[in-house]
């Protein structure tokens, strides 16, 4: 409504700014609220913005708010929301690891190698390989160190192998 009085179009890019801004030094609760703001003034909610809600709805603790936004993106049809981007999915990777959920954070990377819109980095692997080998899964560390050699590096399948027998003897 500012923007009109003013003689501004209400783009993505002018409340990106300010929903940047907001989410450096506002509690999630007002990236939120800024979030349905940009909604219901019309604009169309793009990447950032979304990853901004999920980084929010997770410093929040709301892990199934996160959860039903990242299904939400990935099972648009229409363009009411973006697609998820690898940013989206390793932010709620990272919150799972951290949160010593590693079989969740395996899960949403799953989901991510199995036909999302973006491809899994070095980040993406590494948040989980960490979460299983705190708590001492080092099973679990060792398969999804052979599947991030396997996905980051398929021209050399024998790295999958090396990198798991490194692995192991750093366990011992």
């Amino acid at each position: 409504q500012r923007c009109t009085a003013h003689g501004l179009e209400p783009t993505a890019a002018l409340h990106n700014n300010v929903l940047g801004a907001m989410s450096r030094s506002s509690p999630p609760e007002v990236v939120i609220s800024w979030i349905r703001r940009m909604a219901e003034s019309g604009v169309r909610l793009d990447a950032l913005a979304c990853n901004m809600q999920l980084k929010a709805y997770l410093a929040m603790g709301d892990q199934a708010k996160a959860m039903s936004l990242l299904s939400a993106m990935m099972n648009t049809t229409d363009d009411a929301l973006p697609k998820p981007d690898v940013v989206s999915f390793n932010t709620v990777i990272t919150y799972l690891a951290h949160a010593a959920k590693p079989s969740q954070a395996e899960a949403v990377l799953t989901t991510m190698l199995d036909g999302a819109s973006c491809t899994a980095d070095v980040h993406s692997f590494t948040a989980v390989i960490n979460a299983f080998a705190e708590i001492g899964l080092y099973v679990a560390t060792l398969v999804t160190v052979g599947q991030a050699a396997y996905e980051l590096w398929p021209s050399h399948p024998k790295l999958a192998g090396w990198m798991i027998v490194f692995c192991g003897i750093s366990f011992i």
